[in-house]
């Protein structure tokens, strides 16, 4: 999942934010258009929906874009 957050935000605020959420295997702040990307685990898709609802709801995240992994290509 990428993630977007409100300009200012600073790297302890992310990483406080997705630490507050077990969904979040693994994060990384990155460069290029978002300002994070994160390795979830849901039970399913209303699962990430819930998730994604949860991790705008306080605002710091402005949007998110999410790819699901169908199989692995290479190792």
């Amino acid at each position: 999942m990428e993630l977007f957050f409100r300009p200012g935000t600073t790297l302890d605020e992310v990483a406080r934010i997705l630490r507050a959420h077990p969904e979040v295997a693994e994060a990384w702040s990155v460069t290029g258009e978002a300002d994070a990307v994160a390795r979830v685990r849901t039970k399913d898709n209303s699962d990430l929906e819930r998730l994604i609802i949860d991790l705008q709801r306080n605002g710091l995240v402005e949007r998110t874009r999410s790819v699901i992994a169908l199989s692995r290509l290479v190792s």
